[in-house]
């Protein structure tokens, strides 16, 4: 794996020879190419699935959509998704209109005793129609309403390969619904940028170069964590819990393809 950029191998052919891509080639700028070409066929358009408006819900296609999935910014209605695996033990109808949804966890003989304190309740607002029902067996990460998920969410419950796989499969979903195809690995090029998932806040430097407080590409974070060690000195704690202390899924600046912000 490459520290910066993309390993040669790991991004396979170059689609125009065939032949395995030569290292220094600009295949962010290939990438960038290849998805911003065909995106002149894409329809701005928001329309409602068969004609029928689904409880205020718009379905929101073609560029409009594109764009909120490369800035990853929060859809306007939002699905609630559930962040354990588990079983849907019951749906309680609520004075306000609400649904309240219980999901109960999978458990081991060992976890049993404790299983009531780790259900998840979810309260469902009444604009957001339900897509399970009792009894129906749910994986952490998976909707509970109609509405599009919240890459930060992802990112919080299953973590960063979960978060690329769901911007990979969107963007092409959209691409696809319009008969455009795409190779999967220029739009795996974008998210590697974008998203900037191969970087880690440090918390603590401990007795490193580096600096607490900063965000360091994770190529870094372990070679420095190497030299310390082999120093016999305290190593870098890096902050597990990102998402909560800080937005980690940057936004693309402008038209600048691969140049990025960190809020």
């Amino acid at each position: 794996m490459a520290e910066h950029g993309i390993c040669a191998k790991c991004y396979g052919k170059d689609m125009s020879t065939g032949k395995l891509v030569n290292i220094g080639e600009a295949v962010g700028v290939i990438a960038a190419q290849s998805i911003g070409e065909p995106g002149t066929q894409l329809t701005l358009r928001t329309f409602h699935t068969g004609g029928i408006k689904i409880t205020g819900e718009d379905i929101t296609l073609g560029l409009p959509r594109v764009e909120q999935l490369f800035e990853v910014r929060k859809p306007k209605k939002q699905a609630v998704i559930s962040e354990i695996n588990g079983t849907v033990e019951d749906i309680i109808k609520e004075n306000n209109n609400r649904n309240k949804v219980v999901i109960s966890p999978e458990t081991s003989i060992e976890g049993l005793s404790n299983s009531e304190e780790k259900k998840k309740i979810y309260h469902i607002p009444p604009e957001l129609r339900l897509i399970v029902e009792k009894g129906q067996k749910i994986s952490a990460g998976e909707k509970l309403t109609v509405g599009f998920i919240d890459p930060h969410e992802i990112l919080k419950i299953q973590g960063i390969k979960a978060v690329q796989e769901y911007l990979l499969k969107e963007i092409q979903a959209v691409y696809r619904s319009q008969g455009v195809n795409i190779n999967d690995k220029h739009i795996e090029a974008i998210i590697r940028q974008i998203a900037r998932l191969n970087m880690v806040y440090v918390r603590s430097a401990r007795d490193s170069e580096l600096l607490s407080g900063e965000l360091v590409y994770v190529s870094d974070f372990e070679k420095a964590n190497l030299k310390v060690v082999e120093e016999n000195k305290e190593i870098v704690e890096k902050n597990k819990e990102l998402l909560e202390n800080r937005r980690t899924i940057s936004p693309l600046v402008s038209d600048k393809t691969g140049e990025v912000i960190v809020e």
